[in-house]
């Protein structure tokens, strides 16, 4: 699956680094002098931990998918288990339709 999540750059970081701390500022009223102003760094690894906690969670559904295809399979025969392999190609591809798939399946034989 392809990561939706890019990283700003430089400059696009520090546009929205400026429009965040306007926005903080605005809403604290007279303690406004207070807020420390947000930097393009932070909005970067913000980005950037986003984007790794969203590839984690992929690898981790298509783990959870592939685990509960291996118990399916040893529950059905290979003629059901190609059945059902040619269902899940009718999916969308991608991890969360993968574990899904799966995990129903499992829990219809169980």
């Amino acid at each position: 699956m392809v990561n939706p999540f890019d990283i700003p750059d430089e400059e696009k970081a520090a546009r929205m680094a400026a429009k965040r701390t306007a926005r903080l500022r605005a809403r604290e009223g007279l303690f406004a002098d207070f807020v420390e102003p947000v930097t393009a760094e932070q909005i970067q690894e913000a980005a950037r931990r986003h984007r790794e906690r969203f590839e984690a969670t992929c690898r981790t559904l298509q783990a959870r998918g592939e685990h509960f295809r291996t118990l399916l399979s040893s529950l059905v025969n290979s003629e059901e288990l190609t059945a059902l392999d040619e269902r899940r190609a009718q999916l969308p591809d991608g991890p969360e339709y993968h574990a899904d798939f799966w995990r129903r399946e499992l829990e219809r034989r169980r």
